[in-house]
């Protein structure tokens, strides 16, 4: 922004200048000493002009400036907004995960009481065999 601003003055500057130096260069130098008032004159009315485009610039530079800021709040809105919803959707899906993993884990624990049950029946089972063996022998 200081950057547009500082070349916009300085073009501005450098207009005023051109055509001061145009008035000087056509007048002889007899009326060379005369000059300046004329010459502060047409300066003065070139200021007034130039004061006026300065203003118009500066209200340019001033919209531009504002335009980014409301495209960058707009797509920080949008941003903001996304994210959000990307983080209800991964938590609704974190929180199904661990519904199913708890799931899961009481199943498992299930199928692992009735395994151990049934291997203690068997174990038991066994030990009765081995016994009813041992004793026919």
């Amino acid at each position: 922004m200081a950057v547009g601003l500082f070349i916009t003055i300085f073009l501005l500057f450098h207009r005023i200048s051109s055509s001061n130096s145009s008035d000087e260069g056509s007048s002889s130098s007899y009326t060379h000493q005369f000059v300046y008032p004329i010459n502060l004159r047409s300066g003065q009315r070139n200021l007034n002009g130039t004061r006026q485009e300065l203003v118009e610039a500066r209200g340019k530079i001033s919209g531009l400036c504002e335009r980014p800021t409301k495209i960058g709040a707009a797509l920080k809105a949008g941003i903001d907004s996304k994210v959000a919803e990307m983080s209800r959707t991964f938590s609704a899906l974190k929180a199904d995960f661990e519904k199913e993993v708890n799931e899961t884990r009481k199943e498992n624990a299930e199928v692992e009481r009735k395994l151990r049950s049934e291997s203690m029946e068997l174990k038991a089972e066994l030990a009765t065999k081995i016994t009813e063996l041992r004793a026919q022998f």
